[in-house]
């Protein structure tokens, strides 16, 4: 799951925990070298310098600025390298700029059961609600940028309300973006002269997705990390499949998700919002 972050903004992100031989955190050597690439243009960004968490051994954060990061839509590959345990310790670590999310985390703070959760459980689960909402209804409520690659034949891109084109590679080689077209009902890409087959590696970045989420996925996120963050706060069974009433002998059942019959989540008012949206996952001939 990639970490997010809004387009044009400066974010502090944590990285990954530098560990021991032993899967135990541990201090490398010296503060560990960051390196930034994007993925959409595939040039080395600034590096970003960590820092270290206080009072947490192995663990650092990174400060991705809109000046140097974050002020185009991109998916951004960020490599930890430094010595630590007498070895030198390599993770990698993903993050997208996005063109929004359904909820701030200033606008999830008001829900006051999500006041005081940490941020990195309040984006977690609404990276984990937002795809899934994605997943269920065949499209990006907010723009997001995609990555498709194809080895020869009819370009057809894969996501939905495709907005522009960012970057196209032929054979490894940079094309001018603006000579390459999308057929906004078919997705298929041509070029300037009319051409429509390719007989190249050829790969295509784009932004895709609506401007902004339906006011059903909003109300949808705030009720799953809502219910999300209370379950984690409690010392209660977390996934019952049914209680039975001893007085009454009553059964009552607890729903589990099921995407083949429209319940994304175990949640049944996540369900019934997500599910009120139009279904957008129809292929297109």
């Amino acid at each position: 799951m990639p970490d997010r972050v809004l387009v044009d903004s400066d974010a502090i992100l944590p990285g990954p925990v530098f560990t021991g031989p032993d899967e135990e955190a541990v201090a490398p050597d010296d503060p560990p070298d960051v390196t930034a690439v994007s993925r959409v243009t595939g040039e080395t960004l600034e590096p970003p310098i960590a820092v270290a968490v206080e009072d947490a051994v192995g663990q650092y954060t990174v400060m991705l600025t809109a000046a140097d990061h974050t002020a185009e839509l991109d998916i951004i590959d960020l490599t930890w390298s430094g010595e630590a345990g007498g070895k030198l310790r390599t993770y990698t670590q993903t993050v997208e700029v996005v063109g929004g999310f359904y909820n701030s985390i200033p606008s999830l703070r008001t829900v006051s059961s999500l006041a005081a959760r940490p941020i990195e459980q309040l984006r977690k689960y609404r990276t984990e609600i937002e795809d899934i909402c994605e997943e269920a209804r065949g499209t990006a409520y907010v723009p997001r940028v995609a990555i498709d690659r194809f080895t020869g034949g009819l370009i057809r891109l894969k996501h939905r309300h495709v907005q522009r084109i960012l970057s196209v590679t032929v054979d490894g080689t940079a094309q001018d973006a603006a000579r390459y077209e999308v057929d906004p009902v078919t997705r298929t890409v041509t070029t300037s002269n009319g051409g429509i087959w390719f007989s190249s590696d050829v790969a295509i970045a784009y932004v895709h997705g609506y401007p902004s989420p339906p006011a059903a996925l909003v109300e949808a996120e705030r009720i799953f990390i809502r219910a999300k963050c209370t379950r984690d706060a409690s010392d209660s069974n977390r996934n019952p499949s049914s209680v039975t009433n001893l007085a009454t002998q009553e059964v009552y059942r607890y729903t589990t998700a099921d995407p083949r019959f429209g319940r994304w989540t175990d949640i049944d008012e996540v369900n019934e919002k997500i599910n009120a949206v139009p279904d957008e996952r129809v292929l297109v001939r």
